[in-house]
């Protein structure tokens, strides 16, 4: 083979490999896209559902409240639950935030609809207080994709009076 030759074969393959190195970044590039536009564009209701957030026992003041929420999680996901107790005091201010708490869990296994009891850890407020929960389960997926589904027992008319101690 002449030398002309060797160099004409080694240009002609620096440009083939260059080639197939664009085409592989082409295709890396499109299917990050089409993963991102996945993730963004599919409904919540892909991934888990909540139905319902109500309170299960009669609530007591300066106790521990019990909630049952109805779910159903299609697929395995990554959540993040902010719980708010917004109450009435009675002392003229009207609804207001009075605590609340946030759990996360990595890896929610699928499970069809199904009620889970869960607790509210702050502590209720005083007696004759009207209260609503709202709920916010947050969706984490990734490319930093965050879908939010919000449970709001005051706007559904689930309110709930609290109870003196030693009264049920």
């Amino acid at each position: 083979m002449s030398a002309s030759r060797v160099a004409e074969f080694q240009q002609h393959s620096g440009k083939v490999l260059w080639n197939i190195a664009v085409a592989m970044v082409y295709a890396a590039v499109i299917m990050i896209a089409v993963e991102y536009s996945f993730y963004r564009l599919m409904p919540m209701s892909f991934w888990l559902w909540y139905e319902n957030v109500r309170v299960l026992e009669p609530a007591v003041e300066g106790t521990k409240l019990t909630f049952q929420s109805f779910s159903e999680v299609n697929r395995r996901s990554n959540v993040r639950w902010t719980d708010t107790l917004y109450c009435d005091l009675h002392d003229g201010n009207g609804f207001r935030n009075h605590a609340s708490q946030i759990a996360h869990r990595d890896g929610v296994d699928p499970s069809g609809l199904s009620a889970k009891n869960w607790t509210f850890h702050p502590l209720a407020p005083t007696a004759g207080s009207t209260c609503a929960m709202i709920s916010s389960i947050s969706l984490l997926l990734p490319y930093g994709i965050e879908k939010r589904q919000v449970i709001d027992g005051y706007a559904r008319d689930q309110l709930f009076d609290i109870q003196p101690k030693g009264s049920l």
